[in-house]
Formats: C-alpha cells, sequence, structure tokens
C-alpha cells in the first residue's frame, strides 16, 4: 500500500489560471467553503460518521472528516461559532436514535443517578467493613440491592405511561368515562417524579427555535441544533468554554447566532453552485455576507480506484500550523514501524500566482512477511507568498491497495485540480486578515 499525502496551502488568487483550464470530459464544478473546483463527476463525498457517533460509528477508510467551522466566536477560549455535520444518506430510524443518544430522558436521567450511588456505596463495601462492622455491611448491601429493584421499576414506567395514555384517547374517542384512567397517570406521574436524577438531567434545557423536523438540546457539550433534511442528518454544536457564565447567559447569547444560522443553511445537492454569498460544504450551503470566518474540510474518492481519498481544507485563516504540524510529525515516526524513512529534497514551483514549497517522506514498513512490503509517499507543499487567506490544504491518501498509483501521476492530478480552483460568484476575491482579540 502507498500513501500519498499532498498539502497545499494557497489563495484564490488563481482565477486566471482557473479561466484557462476548462473540465476535462466528465467532470463537474463543486465548491467547498468560498471556492469552486473542477472534480470527477462521479465523486462521492465521504461524509461524517464516528463524529456523530451513535447510530452512524463506523470504519471511516482514511479517519473521519468533520465539514464545517464556521463564525466568530460568542464566547473566549472558543475558535469559533459553530461546528457542522452532516450524516451519509440515511433513515428516520436512525435520526430518531442519534436523538435518544443526545438528548438525556428522566427515565435514563434516573438511571444514571442509581448507578453512581450503587458505584459508591460499592466502594464502601470493603472486606475490612464486613469484617469490623458487619452491620453496617450488611445494611449497605441492602441498599444496593433496593437500589437494583428502583432501577427496574424506572424502566417500566416509560411503557406504562404510554399504555395509559393511549387508553384515555381510546376511551375518550368513544365516549367512555376515564376519570379512573386519569387517576392511575397521575398516580404513575407522581411516583415517577418522586426518583431523583442525576445532576446532568438538572439543568439540560430544550430551547425552542420552531424547528420543523428538528431539535435544539444545552447540555454539557454545549447547544446541539439536530436537523432532518432530505434524509440527511444536520448536526449544529455551538460549544463554550467561558468561566463565569450562567446557563440562562449562555442561551441568551446564542440566540440570535442560533436563528440566524438556522435561518441561512440550507441543503445542497451535489455539483451545486450558489450563486450567492455563503459558504459550500459537502450536501449543505450556509448563505452569509462573505466576511465571516470559516475552515470547511470535505473529503471524496478519486476516479482512478476507492484507494484514493482526496481531503480538502479550506479555511479563511492561515492554515500554515497544521501544515508545520503535520510536517514535524512526518520526523517523529517510530522507526520501529517504519524501518526505511527518506527525506528527499525539497522542492519549490510556481502555480499561478503561487509560490510552492514542497517536501517529500519516504517511508517503507513490512507486514507479516518480509516479502509482503507496503510504501508511503507523504508530499507537502505550502504557499510562501505574502497573498491573504483563505488557504487550502489538499491531502491525497492511497488506501488498501499494494501496487497503487504511480506518484507522478497523483502529483499531476492534484495539481490540475488546485489549478482550477477560483472563487464562488459573489465572494470576496480577498480577505481581510481578522484582528486579535
Amino acid at each position: 500500500m502507498r500513501v500519498f499525502v499532498l498539502l497545499v496551502c494557497l489563495c484564490h488568487s488563481i482565477q486566471a489560471v482557473a479561466d484557462a483550464v476548462s473540465p476535462a470530459p466528465q467532470m463537474a464544478q463543486e465548491c467547498v467553503g468560498r471556492s469552486r473546483f473542477v472534480v470527477p463527476a462521479s465523486l462521492e463525498w465521504q461524509m461524517s460518521g464516528l463524529r456523530l457517533g451513535e447510530p452512524f460509528a463506523r470504519f471511516m477508510p482514511g479517519g473521519d472528516t468533520w465539514q464545517a467551522d464556521y463564525g466568530a466566536p460568542e464566547f473566549s477560549g472558543e475558535s469559533h461559532l459553530v461546528t457542522i455535520d452532516v450524516s451519509p444518506l440515511t433513515t428516520r430510524e436512525l435520526y430518531d436514535r442519534l436523538k435518544d443518544r443526545l438528548v438525556l430522558s428522566r427515565a435514563n436521567a434516573q438511571g444514571e443517578f442509581i448507578m453512581a450511588e450503587q458505584t459508591r456505596i460499592g466502594n464502601l463495601m470493603t472486606p475490612y467493613l464486613k469484617a469490623q462492622k458487619p452491620s453496617e455491611y450488611y445494611a449497605l448491601n441492602e441498599r444496593y440491592k433496593a437500589l437494583a429493584r428502583t432501577f427496574e421499576r424506572i424502566d417500566k414506567i416509560p411503557g406504562e405511561r404510554a399504555s395509559l395514555e393511549a387508553m384515555i384517547a381510546d376511551f375518550a374517542g368513544k365516549g367512555w368515562p376515564v376519570d379512573t384512567l386519569q387517576a392511575q397517570l397521575e398516580r404513575l406521574n407522581r411516583e415517577d417524579a418522586g426518583y431523583p436524577v442525576s445532576d446532568r438531567f438538572k439543568w439540560q434545557v430544550m430551547p425552542d427555535f420552531a424547528l420543523e423536523d428538528g431539535y435544539a438540546v444545552y447540555n454539557e457539550h454545549g447547544l446541539t441544533v439536530v436537523l432532518w433534511r432530505q434524509s440527511r442528518v444536520y448536526k449544529l454544536n455551538f460549544g463554550y468554554i467561558e468561566r463565569g457564565v450562567s446557563n440562562e447567559q449562555v442561551l441568551q447569547r446564542l440566540d440570535p447566532h442560533v436563528r440566524r444560522v438556522l435561518a441561512a443553511l440550507r441543503p445542497r445537492a451535489a455539483f451545486e453552485v450558489p450563486r450567492q454569498p455563503g459558504i459550500c460544504l459537502p450536501f449543505g450551503f450556509l448563505a452569509d455576507d462573505g466576511t465571516a470566518p470559516y475552515v470547511v474540510r470535505a473529503a471524496w474518492f478519486g476516479r482512478h480506484q476507492e484507494a484514493v481519498r482526496y481531503d480538502l481544507q479550506v479555511a479563511s485563516q492561515s492554515l500554515r500550523e497544521q501544515f508545520e504540524a503535520r510536517r514535524a510529525a512526518d520526523l517523529s515516526l517510530d522507526r520501529a514501524d517504519f524501518p526505511v524513512l527518506e527525506q528527499l529534497p525539497e522542492r519549490q514551483f510556481r502555480l499561478g500566482q503561487m509560490t510552492i514549497l514542497q517536501t517529500t517522506t519516504l517511508t517503507k514498513w513490512y507486514l507479516e512477511h518480509e516479502t509482503d512490503r507496503r510504501e508511503t509517499f507523504q508530499l507537502r507543499a505550502a504557499h510562501l507568498g505574502a497573498t491573504p487567506v483563505p488557504s487550502m490544504i489538499l491531502q491525497v491518501d492511497q488506501l488498501h491497495s499494494r501496487d497503487g498509483l504511480s506518484l507522478k501521476l497523483l502529483e499531476t492530478e492534484t495539481v490540475e485540480i488546485l489549478g482550477q480552483v477560483q472563487a464562488l460568484p459573489n465572494a470576496p476575491q480577498v480577505a481581510q486578515k481578522r484582528k486579535r482579540t
């Protein structure tokens, strides 16, 4: 297997090159961030999986991808306003299962409290306590067993409530008396309210943004909004780290930003390049005035074979730190895993109005037998000019292939893609650097 990695930091000032190159047959235009570029018409985006968690968690070749970090942060300690993830095509059932994971129900919160209490009691039930103070030990043991019975009871309450509510509706529809059933439901609700809940549930809030096919939940992970659109899940997380801010203040400060983002975000078909200013992400578009900061990442598989994976990161700020960090990681590879590690000479060249510095690392390693050899090519290139942001990193991985494609072929194809990048219609041609606060 060969893995070929090309990282390129560049700006939007290459429109002259883009205009001179026409799309090849079976190619199409796509957009990422505030840029459009030419890709194979057979392109299939690799969508978020592990990042969405259950029920979408699965192996993602080349690693999972987040789609977008967007907007100026509202709270100190954050680098952006919201992170957006989009799922693969899925079912309504999986969308509902995701809600069960993100939103803590009362029954689950009661279960959390019981399990925490059982853990606390279990830690007290030591052999020393049993030998020296058997009465205390067995009292704790009885308390532990009672908690187990309570756990079994609260697990049944939601089903009993649903059954009673269905019976009340049925009786009322037939004109039958429902007083007895209503009394049973009230007793059940009082019983349910008497069981303690975990601290997480006490401050969980479900804000109302009047969402159709969607919901919002505020908890220890920040404010999360989940939308069901065109058989995909769109998950938006508005995080915060700032200390000394109450939950009410957080929600009050986030409210106008959330409503603005929700009003601007819509699904986007593959190969649709919007004419208005905004941010493109796979199967999504967020309309704005063209000035908000952003980082968008998108991945797709190449036209040669499924083993070739492209990973494009586009940002309104410099990506030099990410570039240097990845290059430094090459130098720290474990020689036990990579017995051959060779740094090839740096290469500098021009691409349109950009100056590119390219570095190459070649690694080799063996699997079960010395004849089963794998090679990894890692090429990184950085734009060294003084052109303002935005910038890009394009990474190409060749996965799960012993023979692989030639280094030259992948390099040529990558440069072709970069050479056709241009700004979206109505997007600012030169982005101003944001002042640090």
